[in-house]
């Protein structure tokens, strides 16, 4: 994933981060959470039993450096309360070109 420092992502834009799992137990009524590196973690919406997805606001992006993070999504199911990390993998936090 590709972010740019000070950009929001935001749903009515249609620039939410997005995952679509497989292999996963049901998500309907589960808690969705993303964590980039250490310093940013966002809860998400869940929208299918397969869909979650996340907005982060421009003041979220301009907190973090320009660097690589690695990130996961967790997963709290609502049937068990159980926690699953059905997505990981690195954010690339781009710094914006000053005017």
């Amino acid at each position: 994933i590709t972010l740019f420092r000070g950009d929001s992502y935001a749903f009515a834009n249609s620039r939410q981060i997005s995952f679509t799992l497989s292999g996963a137990p049901s998500i309907t009524g589960a808690t969705a959470v993303l964590k980039i590196g250490v310093d940013l973690t966002i809860t998400g919406t869940v929208t299918s039993s397969t869909v979650c997805y996340f907005e982060l606001t421009s003041a979220q992006t301009a907190a973090l450096t320009a660097d690589e993070y690695t990130f996961e999504v967790q997963i709290a199911l609502a049937s068990s309360g159980n926690i699953i990390t059905p997505v990981t993998g690195t954010v690339t936090m781009s710094g914006d070109i000053p005017a």
